[in-house]
């Protein structure tokens, strides 16, 4: 099938769709730059399909399977994906701006470079994640899970970090300036000696002796979370 032909099959609708992926699992789609544009592809599989440099403003991927595919340069913006799986997917440099993320698996997922500003990613999955460079202005990350996140010199100014979950993530060199950010005591998880922490609503990481630095000035903070 062409690339038009996967277009066409996908806007027939997630029956027709998901009776022809069943057929071809080997098949990776291709919609490269393809006009979906508040198009409705709640539960849609579309595992390991090239979207890169798709028009998805404002679509509705509610509940997709997306994971391992590439969303590279596309324009997710208004999109809603929340509990979407998006494990191990290419979001670089992609436009996700007021994005719905909540509930979503993003682990492993790439949005190093991404627009991020005023996403909703509450209670979503970042672990091991790649989110250096990416803005984060305005995002809501409330009770979402970034342990092992990579944040190095991400722009997470007035970002909301409550009760997020941030064990082994790197922020280097990020913006944290005006973000929500509190940070408890740690705390044994099991008994391996593993140890987890939780942000709530601060202005700004102080340094403590359980190992947690804060680097900031005025002019932005500075963040290394080491793992325990």
């Amino acid at each position: 099938m062409t690339q038009t032909d996967h277009v066409s099959l996908l806007r027939q609708g997630k029956a027709a769709w998901g009776a022809w992926r069943e057929a071809n699992p080997s098949i990776h789609p291709d919609l490269r730059e393809a006009n979906l544009n508040g198009a409705n592809l709640a539960g849609a599989l579309l595992r390991g399909a090239d979207l890169g440099k798709a028009n998805l403003n404002r679509a509705n991927l509610t509940d997709a399977i997306l994971a391992d595919c590439n969303f590279s340069g596309a324009d997710l913006s208004g999109a809603n994906l929340s509990r979407a799986n998006l494990g191990r997917a290419i979001l670089r440099d992609a436009n996700l701006s007021r994005a719905n993320f909540s509930e979503a698996n993003l682990s492993a997922a790439d949005l190093g470079g991404s627009n991020l500003s005023l996403a909703n990613f509450t209670g979503a999955t970042l672990s091991d994640a790649d989110l250096s460079g990416a803005s984060l202005s305005g995002a809501l990350l409330r009770g979402a899970n970034l342990g092992g996140a990579m944040l190095g010199a991400a722009n997470l100014s007035g970002a909301n970090l409550s009760r997020a979950y941030l064990s082994g993530s790197v922020l280097e060199g990020a913006n944290l300036r005006g973000a929500g950010w509190r940070v408890r005591r740690a705390r044994r998880a099991d008994r391996r000696g593993s140890f987890r922490r939780r942000a709530g609503s601060c202005s700004r990481l102080r340094q403590r002796s359980s190992g947690l630095y804060s680097l900031g000035s005025r002019r932005g903070t500075q963040a290394v979370i080491p793992s325990w």
